[in-house]
């Protein structure tokens, strides 16, 4: 096998530019509250569906990481529990859940951003985990990659419209 993987991936490297540009956009939140806050007339409405994504982030997560660790040890491919729905469910936790979830809680509009960053650098990252996955596990993976999203879980795309990443 010519490329290394930890369990982790390249979560690490993720995570790293997710916080610093999460960084930068507190400070410009916090610089000008007036000019970044959501409009107060759903003010009840943002942080219960901020939380409700937070907690979903999380419990997706906490699940994922509770089986990939037993999977990688055993060299074997996940595609059941939280991998069924997305294969990439700790990135999709915190970025499609978590990092939306606390801009809606927070009412940010420049933390609103932050998911959409952290989902541009999941494409460019991610591209070395599913190398490696397919010189790992073949066609097995590239089956599973056919029928599971990268980061968007239950949502399915048109035949031609596959989802990048």
């Amino acid at each position: 096998m010519s490329n290394k993987m930890t369990a982790w991936g390249v979560g690490p490297r993720l995570v790293f530019i997710s916080l610093a540009y999460f960084a930068l956009a507190a400070i410009v939140h916090i610089g000008n509250p007036g000019l970044f806050v959501m409009a107060q007339t759903l003010h009840i409405v943002f942080p219960v569906v901020g939380t409700t994504l937070i907690i979903i982030g999380l419990v997706l997560w906490v699940l994922a990481v509770r089986e990939i660790d037993r999977a990688f040890s055993e060299g074997r491919l996940l595609t059941q529990g939280a991998y069924a729905i997305v294969r990439n469910p700790m990135y999709s936790g915190f970025i499609v859940f978590v990092a939306t979830g606390i801009a809606l809680w927070l009412r940010s509009w420049p933390l609103l951003t932050v998911p959409l960053v952290a989902g541009m650098a999941f494409k460019v990252l991610i591209k070395k985990e599913e190398n490696y996955l397919e010189e790992k596990f073949g066609q097995a993976y590239l089956d599973y990659e056919a029928k599971v999203n990268a980061l968007v879980p239950f949502v399915r795309f048109p035949r031609g419209l596959k989802e990048q990443g």
